[in-house]
C-alpha cells in the first residue's frame, strides 16, 4: 500500500513537471522565460535580483538581419523602454537584437511585459516574465 502511493507521488510529480509553463531557473533570484514569435523569431526574456535591482534582458533572435523593431517593455504596468532596435548577426551568428535595463526591486512580485514589431514584415513577439 505504501509503495503505491509512494509511486502515484512520483507520477504526480513527473506529471506536473511536464505541465508548468517554460520557465527555466538558474539560481533562487534569477527566471528565463522564452517564446516563439507569430513568425520565424525566438523571444527570450532574462531577470536577475542584484543589490535592490533587477537586472533585465529582453532578446529576440531572428533570420532577418537589418530589419529594424519597435520594442516596448512595461515594468508592472509602467512603460520603462520605447525605442527601435535592429537585428544584426552575434557571436554565433544568428541576428538578433536586445534590450538590458536595470529596474528596482520593488516589494512582491515584479511583472514585465515586452513586445517586439519588425517595421519590415509585421512580425509580432510578446513576452513575459515574473520575479
Amino acid at each position: 500500500m505504501k509503495r503505491t502511493f509512494a509511486r502515484f507521488g512520483v507520477l504526480a510529480a513527473v506529471g506536473m513537471s511536464l505541465v508548468l509553463p517554460p520557465a527555466v531557473a538558474q539560481a533562487d533570484d534569477d527566471v528565463t522565460r522564452r517564446g516563439s514569435c507569430n513568425g520565424v523569431s525566438k523571444w527570450e526574456f532574462e531577470l536577475e535580483k542584484d543589490d535592490g535591482k533587477i537586472e533585465v534582458e529582453y532578446e529576440v533572435t531572428t533570420r532577418r538581419e537589418g530589419h529594424t523593431w519597435k520594442v516596448r517593455v512595461w515594468h508592472d504596468g509602467d512603460r520603462v523602454f520605447k525605442g527601435t532596435r535592429v537585428a544584426r548577426r552575434d557571436d554565433d551568428d544568428r541576428p538578433d537584437f536586445e534590450v538590458e535595463l536595470n529596474r528596482p526591486d520593488r516589494s512582491g512580485t515584479d511583472r514585465f511585459k515586452a513586445r517586439a514589431y519588425n517595421t519590415k514584415t509585421g512580425e509580432l513577439c510578446r513576452g513575459t516574465a515574473a520575479i
